[in-house]
C-alpha cells in the first residue's frame, strides 16, 4: 500500500478519469483519493495536481504505475 500525489507536469492532470477503472487497468485497488485534504468522494473526477491517492497492490504493479507516469510521486516505495 502507498500513497501516490500527481505532479503538475503528469499527463493525468486536466484529464477526466473513472477513478477506480484507471487504477484497474493496472492491477491497482484504489482505496481512498482526496485533494486538499479533503476525501474526493466522486467516481468520475477532473485530475489536478497535488490530488493524492491511497493505492494497494504489489510493487511490481506500482513500479509499472511509476514507469508508465513518469510526473506521479510514489510515496513509501521499496
Amino acid at each position: 500500500m502507498t500513497e501516490v500525489i500527481v505532479n503538475p507536469n503528469s499527463m493525468l492532470v486536466g484529464r477526466r478519469y473513472k477513478l477506480g477503472d484507471y487504477f484497474n487497468r493496472y492491477g491497482i485497488q484504489l482505496l481512498a483519493a482526496s485533494r486538499n485534504n479533503k476525501p474526493l468522494k466522486e467516481k468520475e473526477i477532473t485530475v489536478k495536481a497535488g490530488d493524492a491517492f491511497l493505492i494497494r497492490g504489489t510493487w511490481e504493479r506500482i513500479d509499472s504505475l511509476k514507469k508508465q507516469h513518469e510526473n506521479l510521486v510514489i510515496i513509501g516505495s521499496p
